[in-house]
């Protein structure tokens, strides 16, 4: 079987024959899942996509040493990680590595510290959704009803109508 990456699509509209077509493409979002997680795509595949695109295996390195600044939580590993990163040949590193710089007592504290904002942000999500899902209903006391009983008033209503 020979491996690939999808790049291109059947445009000119012709039918294919996938019997003869024996390609196996990874996808993009597979290579991401792999370097965030280290699961789901086989070190096989990884490999092919490593050997045509060279850039992924700095990427596995530089996700690597971001996580174990947390994992750890040392301030002196977060200073470790922005200089080595800080002079990379890829911009969108040199530009995340210059955005931790610019803010660092901010992501010291959250590499040091326990809290998180993340309950805080999941209600945000959460009011957002219930306001999007009453556009055009009604006012303010229906809006209150859902916030305080939750979004299942709008799922009644739709159901009524």
């Amino acid at each position: 079987m020979e491996y690939g990456i999808n790049n291109k699509v059947n445009t000119v509209g012709k039918e294919l024959n996938l019997e003869a077509i024996k390609v196996r493409y990874i996808k993009r979002k597979d290579v991401l899942r792999h370097l965030w997680t280290g699961k789901r795509l086989s070190k096989e595949y990884f490999a092919v996509v490593g050997k045509e695109y060279e850039v992924v295996h700095y990427l596995e390195r530089f996700m690597f040493d971001f996580k174990s600044v947390f994992r750890e939580k040392s301030k002196v590993m977060l200073a470790g990680f922005i200089e080595i990163y800080e002079d990379s040949v890829y911009s969108k590193i040199k530009s995340f590595i210059n955005g931790l710089s610019m803010d660092i007592s901010a992501v010291a504290n959250a590499v040091e510290l326990p809290y998180s904002n993340g309950f805080i942000e999941g209600n945000n999500n959460r009011l957002k959704m219930i306001k999007r899902m009453m556009y055009g209903r009604a006012k303010l006391p229906l809006l209150e009803a859902g916030i305080l009983n939750g979004e299942q008033i709008f799922l009644a209503n739709d159901t009524q109508n």
